[in-house]
């Protein structure tokens, strides 16, 4: 059977680097358009996740480097693989504080596991957190995360 399919061969070089490397098939059908995508990261920029994050985390730097699997429907992609980040910060939006993060990312069919991640305060405390973010689609995000913290600032 000829399926109607669009090759993607996407690249975003920065200072000389391929930073971000998406290559694959999106296949066109009627009812759905479904991923066959591999997305490879080589100290992409962690931004372009901000979206993704609305309400939970805003104000995204540092690098990413791993690589993805990207395959289901753009209504619901099923996104697995691994990622490091290096030099995060973020703002976590309820408790309105900056930290700096780095660690390892696991993502899974419905969810994203965190390993070994640290998180710096604004006075360098630091604090250990592992668990998981549960996600449909990357849409209603549930979050179970257990935080080891000795001295460490909630709030600015």
């Amino acid at each position: 059977k000829n399926e109607e399919k669009l090759e993607v061969d996407f690249n975003i070089n920065r200072e000389g680097v391929n930073s971000i490397k998406v290559l694959g098939d999106v296949f066109v059908k009627k009812e759905e358009k479904v991923l066959d995508l591999t997305a490879t990261f080589d100290g992409a920029k962690v931004k372009l996740l901000e979206p993704y994050l609305n309400g939970v985390a805003s104000n995204l730097a540092g690098d990413v480097t791993g690589q993805l699997c990207i395959t289901g429907s753009l209504d619901l992609p099923i996104v697995t693989g691994d990622a490091i980040l290096e030099r995060g910060s973020m703002l976590i939006d309820y408790l309105q504080t900056k930290y700096q993060v780095g660690g390892t990312l696991e993502f899974r069919q419905s969810k994203v596991l965190l390993e070994d991640i640290i998180a710096t305060d604004f006075k360098g405390n630091k604090a250990f957190a592992s668990g998981e973010i549960s996600h449909s689609g990357f849409r209603d995000l549930l979050i179970d995360v257990i935080c080891y913290i000795f001295i460490f600032c909630f709030f600015f």
